[in-house]
């Protein structure tokens, strides 16, 4: 049974140019496998969110036709970023349209969360119902990223990503005196960046991820 929240949430999964994904995965992974990888993270994270109960719209931002279809195929709205200009500004395209048609917090999801749960989503969203000014928050495993972000309202705080995000994103909210609220889950905290992250990610059951799957299949050069 669907459970409705009283605001309205959006959340946002801002992809790069398929090419230009996962770059630091360039020695051990062909090109191909590289765009292949992320295709089916984008794939699997949509499928995660359209779970949640407590989503109104999900929101992909790329410049990548690929995810366009990626998107369309599941009912995700698709915004255009003409150029790879970086999460910060794919985000701030997203807070736009939301805001315009009404939502009230926005989750902001990266795309190379591969243990990512509904559950986890749905906690995120229940979390922030009841506050007026507030940030939900998961760290990434090294704590120098975000893996999660809600933000509420949307236009709260900036976002910082890239930039020793999760230190920057709680100072900002510490600054306006809004409540932080953090999450702290394997599920969520491990992400798909680098070959270390890799091995270690193959290692748990695949949580039917397609993209664990696949990497499971291929050989590392």
């Amino acid at each position: 049974m669907s459970i409705k929240l009283s605001h309205k949430i959006f959340a946002v999964i801002p992809v790069k140019r398929f090419e230009s994904s996962k770059s630091r995965l360039k020695f051990w992974l062909t090109d191909e496998s590289r765009v292949k990888l992320t295709e089916l993270l984008l794939t699997d994270t949509l499928t995660t969110l359209m779970k949640s109960t407590m989503l109104d719209t999900i929101i992909v931002v790329s410049g990548d036709e690929r995810a366009k279809y990626a998107s369309e195929k599941v009912g995700a709205k698709f915004l255009r970023q003409d150029i790879d200009d970086g999460v910060n500004n794919a985000v701030m395209t997203a807070d736009t349209f939301s805001i315009k048609n009404g939502a009230e917090a926005m989750i902001v999801v990266p795309s190379d969360l591969p243990l990512l749960q509904p559950e986890n989503i749905d906690l995120v969203a229940k979390t922030s119902e009841h506050c007026e000014k507030c940030i939900v928050i998961c760290p990434s495993l090294r704590h120098d990223g975000t893996n999660i972000l809600l933000r509420k309202p949307i236009n709260l705080i900036r976002t910082y990503y890239d930039e020793n995000s999760y230190s920057r994103h709680i100072q900002e909210a510490l600054q306006i005196k809004a409540s932080i609220f953090a999450m702290l889950s394997d599920n969520v905290m491990i992400d798909l960046d680098t070959i270390h992250d890799v091995n270690m990610l193959t290692k748990f059951d695949c949580y039917n991820s397609t993209a664990l799957e696949f990497l499971s299949e291929i050989t590392i050069q």
